[in-house]
């Protein structure tokens, strides 16, 4: 377990070895009851909720992001002074982007200056113990959190500034989570130069070997077809784990999936 299976399980792919890497931020926040803005202002905070919940699931890589962190880092580069639970509310309720703000300027915003940050310390708290996923909407996922129309080149943009952002950091994978069908061609080799893989967690597309586990198979309900995908090279959530799922609850059906493996 740990980084070490991350990393044979990113090269071979086959599912030869699985690692196990729930879409875990808001839950781990949630444990060490962070607050809400703590979980956006506070990179120390971000940092030890989640490795605590390494040390607590033996996880093989924690996940930095929740999927709304760029959208909420375009509409701060968009309006500068908004709050980031202002901005993440906007998001979710689908209000329009005031303006289009240059792709470059999303990097310089407070939010990604706490989430470049709490990257740093968490690599260095978990050290070889465990990997580092960042996860970051798909460039569909995007325009849809922004309310936009067809400007998925702006989008790409946007999402190539972030993870040359986080690139130098040594992220061990980007994850990419949304609606796409695909991630732009475009966008590969920038992250193969970093040395990250990449994973694509879609409502339209996902990787083969990849079993996402769903909401009800963590509150033991009857599971998905998704769940049950045989010989996985990575076991992962298909949305954020809820900061209300039973730890107990959870750890089980994590230790069941990485032992059953397929």
């Amino acid at each position: 377990m740990g980084k070490h299976s991350l990393i044979n399980a990113l090269q071979s792919r086959d599912g030869s070895e699985t690692a196990v890497v729930p879409r875990i931020q808001r839950h781990a926040a949630a444990i060490e009851q962070i607050s809400d803005i703590a979980v956006w202002t506070e990179p120390e905070a971000i940092a030890r909720s989640l490795r605590n919940a390494q040390n607590l699931y033996s996880l093989d890589a924690v996940t930095l992001g929740d999927g709304y962190n760029v959208a909420v880092g375009c509409r701060q580069a968009s309006s500068p002074g908004l709050g980031p639970l202002e901005a993440l509310i906007q998001s979710t309720e689908g209000a329009p982007l005031v303006e289009l703000p240059l792709p470059e300027t999303v990097i310089d915003t407070p939010v990604l200056n706490v989430y470049l940050e709490a990257c740093k310390r968490i690599k260095t708290v978990l050290d070889d113990r465990a990997g580092v996923a960042i996860v970051v909407p798909d460039d569909q996922a995007l325009q849809d959190q922004l309310a936009l129309q067809e400007q998925s080149e702006w989008a790409q943009e946007v999402l190539i500034h972030v993870i040359r952002a986080f690139g130098p950091l040594e992220p061990d994978l980007f994850m990419f989570v949304g609606t796409a069908r695909q991630i732009p061609t475009r966008i590969r080799p920038i992250i193969n130069y970093f040395g990250a893989a990449i994973v694509h967690v879609s409502t339209s597309y996902i990787e083969p070997g990849v079993r996402c586990l769903t909401t009800e198979a963590l509150n033991e309900l009857p599971p998905n077809p998704t769940d049950e995908i045989e010989r996985p090279w990575l076991i992962t959530t298909s949305e954020e784990v809820g900061v209300g799922t039973n730890v107990s609850r959870l750890g089980e059906v994590l230790h069941q999936a990485r032992v059953r493996r397929g």
